[in-house]
């Protein structure tokens, strides 16, 4: 396979990563799994939209990346080549498309998608995002699909025990690559936590994200049907690895504990599509 620069296709893919458009698929998937209801077509448009939107976002932040990912990534598309023109070309069109689709939803679900592509350009954008606002940002964002079948079906303490279950976990992996990308971001002029509050503080705040997470894992208990796999998925498995993800930490394996952080997503969405 060729490298992003010479191979158009491959650095396309890899600009709208589709692992994670597919962990956002997967959270919708799940976020109606918990309502309890029969898909209509509006959702498919939701779902459709939300997957353009998310997109965009992360088409639009290699492009505002650039810089840093010459130190923290060099092998993303654009350091290694690919046009940055053509990557606006295809932001243009992933953001049209989401937009476009958005016109057929709701109102409140317009407004939401509105909302969510509104904090996607804020992060990408503001150079100085400070210690929590572009971390809070892309969890807001990523964590949305439950917010969105909220407004459309109505609050259940599921619907809001996995959007703060997805919620947190995102901000702790922000946190962790946060930590591996201190050498480009401090190149690129950017204020993140550990950049700004240390090392010893920024880890600090995984420690209180933690368990903050593992109180939520316990109220949920008494949400499920269940109880059984939620405790050995959830209350075990995810806890389980978000210490294994702290210990990375601990250590220094930064990307290690980003990927663990991901990998306890799964497990999460998993456990608790299991638990209902």
């Amino acid at each position: 396979m060729g490298t992003p620069g010479r191979n158009r296709s491959a650095a396309i893919f890899r600009l709208i990563r589709p692992l994670n458009l597919g962990i956002i698929f997967l959270s919708f998937l799940l976020a109606f799994h918990l309502a309890e209801g029969p898909l209509l077509n509006r959702d498919f448009i939701l779902i459709a939209a939300w997957l353009f939107l998310a997109a965009a976002g992360y088409v639009f932040n290699d492009i505002s990346d650039k810089e840093a990912d010459q130190v923290n990534r060099p092998e993303r598309p654009l350091p290694g080549g690919f046009p940055p023109r053509e990557a606006m070309r295809l932001l243009i069109i992933l953001a049209s498309a989401a937009f476009l689709l958005a016109l057929f939803l709701p109102f409140p679900l317009l407004l939401l998608t509105l909302l969510v592509g509104s904090l996607l350009y804020l992060y990408s954008r503001l150079p100085a995002k400070g210690p929590f606002l572009g971390n809070v940002a892309v969890a807001l964002a990523t964590a949305s699909p439950f917010l969105s079948v909220i407004l459309s079906r109505g609050y259940t303490p599921l619907l809001g025990l996995a959007f703060l279950f997805s919620f947190i976990i995102i901000w702790m992996r922000e946190i962790a690559k946060d930590f591996e990308d201190m050498d480009g971001d401090r190149r690129a002029g950017r204020r993140t936590l550990p950049l700004t509050a240390g090392r010893k503080r920024g880890f600090l705040v995984l420690w209180v994200l933690t368990f903050i997470l593992a109180g939520f894992t316990m109220w949920g208990s008494l949400t499920v049907r269940e109880t059984g796999v939620y405790a050995l998925v959830i209350m075990g498995g995810v806890n389980l690895c978000n210490a294994g993800g702290l210990i990375s930490m601990r250590r220094g394996l930064y990307r290690r504990a980003s990927l663990v952080y991901k990998l306890s997503i799964l497990l999460g969405m998993g456990g608790l599509w299991l638990s209902v």
